[in-house]
């Protein structure tokens, strides 16, 4: 599930959209917000090589206000899987003293 329709590219999904509002909703009001992704915008896809291609960003990692205080180097990115239909994340939370 998608949290924001810009998550999503191609055709429409089978997600209703009041399950995507209310999971937003619940996210929002735990004071809780993605880890920003860097790399390719979309973690899953069905359908590729077809007219009924689509992908959207599944998968994620977040945190709250302390959490992001206590790693604010943070970073996820997304990498290369050509044979799945889920692409793996990687969290860095640059643990390096300064």
């Amino acid at each position: 599930m998608t949290f924001y329709m810009t998550g999503r590219k191609g055709v429409e999904c089978c997600t209703p959209l009041h399950l995507l509002r209310g999971f937003r909703e619940v996210v929002n009001s735990c004071g809780i917000w993605d880890v920003e992704l860097t790399g390719y915008p979309f973690t899953w896809s069905r359908c590729r090589g077809s007219p009924r291609f689509v992908e959207e960003r599944l998968d994620r990692a977040i945190g709250n206000a302390f959490w992001h205080e206590m790693f604010p180097r943070s970073r996820l990115f997304s990498l290369v899987a050509p044979t799945s239909d889920h692409y793996p994340i990687l969290l860095d939370m640059d643990l390096a003293v300064v």
